[in-house]
């Protein structure tokens, strides 16, 4: 499986490359765009078929063997990833007839972005123990991702985190899961909103003089390390829904911010996971509905709102 840049069509990327990277080379006179797959991952001809029967690791492995080729991850090693990712539950849970919620509030900070985050630990770790110098991750986030990722690494041999926040626009207990650890993370106050957090980071990506002499990468949803376990929720959700005998395939409302969570579901999807149309949820930061109605793509200012993980104006998965 080989990745491409999505803003030049020639360069091409292992799976291990294009984790260790972050995001692919800037172009002369702009960005690298971002790392996607060459083909389009596909789960094994009728998997889909006997999902009820299936235990979740089972088609989590699946789905990221149809994203990862075996030359970059043995079958152990990714085995034993998905594993240490799912060592929690992931249940759907009826709400009222026709109405129910996968939970993703079961891991270590009661984000949904631990799947991704515990799954991305296990391949920096994997790809990264024989380096000669430590791996430097930096992540911009609006509250969550910062500390799903900051427990996701820490401690992780050869890792360095450097997470940038905005300040005054997460929450207390947030800033505490990434700002209080100490060891090998490191928390960054930034006078701004997340965009401009996301800005910083997408400039140290693209300037070439800096990445020559520190090994960067990324954590936020625009790696690959983190949009393939994204997928296992879906995997979660199809199967346990498959489970009820249901007539109708599920529609699915992923509430979005930065679009990575609905970026892995439409993959997902593609990869052949029975699932029905997709509603992408915002709040007040209305870009991507704006979007899909027709409206020129217009990077904005955010606006602070009480969903602050949703409060992008210019995500860079869309």
């Amino acid at each position: 499986m080989l990745y491409r840049s999505t803003a030049d069509p020639v360069h091409r990327a292992t799976f291990r490359e294009a984790v260790l990277r972050g995001t692919p080379p800037p172009r002369l006179g702009g960005t690298g765009g971002l790392y996607v797959p060459e083909t389009p991952p596909t789960l094994p001809a009728g998997f889909a078929d006997s999902l009820a029967d299936r235990p979740i690791e089972e088609t989590a492995f699946a789905l990221a063997r149809a994203f990862i080729g075996t030359e970059d991850v043995s079958d152990a090693d990714l085995a034993a990833a998905v594993r240490h990712t799912l060592a929690f539950p992931l249940p759907l849970v009826d709400v009222e007839p026709g109405l129910s919620l996968l939970e993703l509030f079961h891991g270590p900070t009661l984000a949904f972005k631990d799947v991704g985050a515990r799954f991305l630990a296990a391949m920096l770790a994997l790809f990264n123990r024989d380096a000669d110098r430590d791996l430097v991750v930096l992540v911009a986030t609006s509250g969550d991702t910062g500390g799903a990722v900051a427990a996701g690494l820490f401690g992780t041999p050869g890792v360095s985190v450097v997470v940038l926040y905005p300040e005054g626009r997460v929450s207390a207990l947030q800033e505490k899961q990434f700002a209080a650890l100490g060891g090998n993370v490191h928390a960054l106050r930034v006078a701004g909103a997340f965009d401009d957090c996301q800005r910083l980071v997408k400039g140290m990506f693209a300037d070439a003089a800096l990445r020559e002499r520190v090994s960067l990468t990324s954590a936020n949803s625009i790696s690959v390390a983190r949009l393939v376990p994204q997928t296992f929720y879906y995997g979660a959700l199809a199967q346990q829904w498959a489970q009820r005998r249901q007539p109708r395939l599920p529609a699915v409302v992923v509430p979005s911010g930065n679009v990575g969570n609905l970026t892995a579901g439409l993959l997902a999807k593609r990869a052949g996971l029975p699932l029905g149309r997709f509603v992408a949820a915002t709040n007040a930061n209305a870009l991507l509905p704006d979007v899909l109605g027709g409206m020129p793509y217009t990077p904005r200012a955010s606006h602070q709102t009480l969903s602050t993980a949703m409060d992008v104006g210019d995500p860079s998965n869309l």
